[in-house]
């Protein structure tokens, strides 16, 4: 994934809270006016005050919503800009055997093979933090995708340069089964086992319904770091 394209995708993803934030910044801005306005003397002049306030509100709080916003956005911005750049190859997704009739199951593609890439930070904690995108045939064939952020706790296994990790991924995803391919969003669990440039990643998505036509799939793909 080139830097541009990489970029795009952090963008992308915090496009949505930098929106609201800009609103909600908007409207704080013209309700405190319209507020002092109305506390105003009537008899009030405008050469009997001074200048109006044209301080900055740098010694000013300026919320929890718009600090959430500008951490998000910098973390995006620092993983997009300085994380190793990796290759994601989607391979397959196992459709349980216990939550899925056999006919069913025979109807539905296991092969999900695509393409993706990302970039992944190793944090100062020792864990690794990524964004990424990844395109792949569904269990119906048709194209699905995922543009999201994942954080995995890492712990090495002694005497081996092998580690394991375990964590989460929180995305948006487009399916053409669900509102016609608009994106939505989603968290999964994440698992992988590899060293720190190739390692085999695990996401589990849950049954979401006791009927049989719906059942529990195991997403299994590969990461590999490529600079």
């Amino acid at each position: 994934m080139s830097r541009t394209t990489s970029s795009f995708c952090a963008a992308f993803i915090a496009a949505a809270l930098v929106s609201v934030s800009a609103y909600a910044q908007t409207y704080t801005s013209v309700d405190t006016q319209q507020s002092s306005t109305a506390t105003a003397p009537p008899s009030a002049q405008p050469a009997t005050y001074g200048p109006l306030n044209t301080s900055t509100d740098s010694n000013v709080n300026p919320g929890w919503w718009k600090q959430t916003t500008n951490s998000i956005l910098d973390r995006l911005d620092y993983i997009t800009n300085n994380g190793s750049m990796e290759l994601y190859v989607p391979g397959y997704s196992y459709h349980g055997r216990g939550t899925y009739t056999r006919e069913r199951i025979d109807e539905l593609n296991e092969e999900a093979w695509g393409i993706g890439g990302g970039r992944t930070i190793r944090n100062a904690s020792g864990n690794d933090e990524s964004v990424y995108f990844l395109a792949f045939a569904d269990s119906h064939s048709k194209p699905e995708l995922h543009l999201g952020y994942a954080y995995e706790w890492v712990f090495g296994i002694p005497k081996t340069p092998l580690e394991i990790s375990a964590g989460y991924t929180a995305m948006l995803m487009s399916r053409a089964d669900y509102f016609h391919h608009f994106p939505f969003p989603m968290a999964l669990p994440l698992a992988g086992i590899g060293t720190k440039k190739a390692k085999l990643m695990f996401s589990y998505v849950p049954r979401l319904s006791k009927n049989k036509g719906n059942g529990d799939v195991l997403f299994i793909f590969t990461r590999f770091q490529v600079d």
